[in-house]
């Protein structure tokens, strides 16, 4: 309704009073209510289960707290245990029809229903939701009540969003992270970003403020917000969303290279790459052509010790052995190499590992139809150089690596390399890119479609229109 250019004092002129139930209300909502009708909102809290269970008062109008639920209804009795709010009243439904096991679990031994709402009642004994049990997130070991967070997030961002959902998502380090995903309103969506938001150095101290540090988002999204016939936020659909996200990113990216031209266009891309982007990156050298590092043939070999000079590159550099007969055996190469990655990371999954650069290239597919990586049933291939040029022949002699592959395979062809690499690495939502036609694209054996990403050249060596 705040969002209605025809909400004002004049338009509700005829009006009592505003109830809101359905889901929690954001102080900011609450206060631009007011602000353009003259009306404080009555808030109430209930469930199907218990019925109306808090409100604020009727009156005096007052005594209704934004961001609160109100107190005890007439009748029922509201505690606090272990952090989550328990009902026990005369309405309060008798259990499931027909599930008897559910309807213990849900009930206390002395009759209180648990609501599974995570809350806190203040020494007045106005109620305050904190979220659902269920996505109360545990970051490093202590607990993050979304609600808090969300009420920070709202305020830090003003006018310029609607709603705010804070939710978790897996961390190596903490095992879920705090990340924040806002909904801007329709008249700041062309000033902000519709993937990720990168706070300001201003608001950042906002936060710390405000917030604990284990309670700050590790990142800020903003996106709209799934939503039922309610209006209610679909927590489990945005989750999926931010994950689906996440997982095409450029977090933690492996860039292995292989030889031909790839190296020299490369180079000036990982020279200005920010510290920061840096710290989520392995190079791994390899030349699918044979030729050992060493040799003055391989451009890959001229490339390592231009960057081996670097400070920035330091300890960057995954070099697998010194061994320069290694090369020999493709299969070696790989799983000396994912070993490497694992015993350096053990809560590495296995789905594979994003590697942009990292043969075999349309020249090693053509001359070398018997090359061993092609028989290679490991996951870390992700990328095809200088292919196809038409008909597609190389994709047909790369198929067998395409179909164990598990993570982006990227085409590029002549000089748009590196600047087409560059957007994959450094942008999130890689959405823009044009997807390879379905008839062109190979299915794994377990029947999930390889994402397939293609730069302008490779678009105009296919024929295909970017439209």
């Amino acid at each position: 309704m705040v969002e209605h250019k025809g909400l004002n004092k004049d338009s509700v002129k005829n009006m009592r009073v505003f109830i809101s139930g359905s889901a929690q209300l954001t102080p900011n909502v609450f206060e631009k209510f007011e602000q353009m009708t003259g009306h404080r909102i009555l808030e109430r809290y209930g469930m199907t289960e218990t019925l109306v269970s808090t409100s604020n008062p009727y009156d005096p109008v007052n005594q209704r707290i934004a961001g609160s639920v109100g107190k005890a209804a007439k009748g029922v009795e509201v505690r606090i245990n272990k952090g989550v709010i328990e009902v026990k009243s005369p309405s309060l439904f008798k259990g499931y029809l027909n599930l008897p096991e559910k309807t213990k679990q849900e009930f206390t031994d002395d009759g209180y229903f648990i609501t599974g709402d995570m809350g806190e009642k203040d020494d007045k004994g106005y109620v305050w939701i904190k979220g659902r049990q269920k996505d109360l997130i545990i970051s490093g070991g202590m607990n993050v009540y979304p609600t808090e967070v969300e009420e920070i997030v709202t305020i830090l961002f003003g006018e310029r969003i609607k709603e705010c959902a804070v939710i978790a998502v897996p961390h190596p380090d903490f095992g879920e992270a705090v990340v924040a995903i806002c909904e801007a309103y329709d008249s700041h969506k062309e000033n902000i970003s519709l993937q990720k938001y990168n706070v300001t150095a201003e608001e950042k101290q906002i936060l710390k403020e405000k917030l604990a540090p284990y309670k700050i988002p590790k990142a800020f999204y903003f996106m709209n917000l799934p939503r039922n016939h309610l209006g209610k936020i679909k927590i489990e659909l945005l989750k999926q969303n931010i994950l689906s996200v996440l997982n095409t990113s450029a977090k933690n990216v492996f860039i292995g290279f292989s030889g031909g031209s790839m190296p020299q266009l490369l180079a000036p891309l990982l020279n200005e790459i920010s510290d920061e982007l840096i710290s989520n990156i392995l190079l791994f050298p390899v030349d699918e052509r044979l030729v050992p590092l060493q040799c003055e043939e391989s451009n890959t070999g001229t490339l390592l010790r231009e960057l081996s000079n670097k400070d920035k590159f330091e300890n960057k550099i995954l070099k697998i052995s010194d061994d320069s007969n290694l090369l020999e055996v493709g299969s070696k190469i790989a799983f000396e190499f994912e070993n490497k990655l694992r015993s350096m990371n053990p809560k590495l999954d296995d789905n594979g590992f994003p590697i942009f650069g990292l043969g075999p290239d349309g020249h090693t597919c053509s001359l070398f139809p018997n090359h061993p990586l092609l028989e290679e049933k490991s996951h870390w291939i992700a990328y095809i150089d200088d292919s196809p040029k038409p008909p597609p022949k190389r994709i047909t002699l790369t198929l067998p690596v395409l179909s164990a592959a598990k993570n982006i395979i990227f085409i590029a062809s002549g000089k748009s390399k590196a600047k087409s690499i560059a957007k994959i690495i450094e942008t999130e939502n890689n959405s823009n890119q044009l997807l390879l036609p379905p008839n062109l694209i190979k299915r794994r054996e377990d029947q999930q479609p390889i994402k397939w990403f293609l730069d302008e050249e490779a678009i105009s060596d296919l024929n295909i229109s970017n439209k």
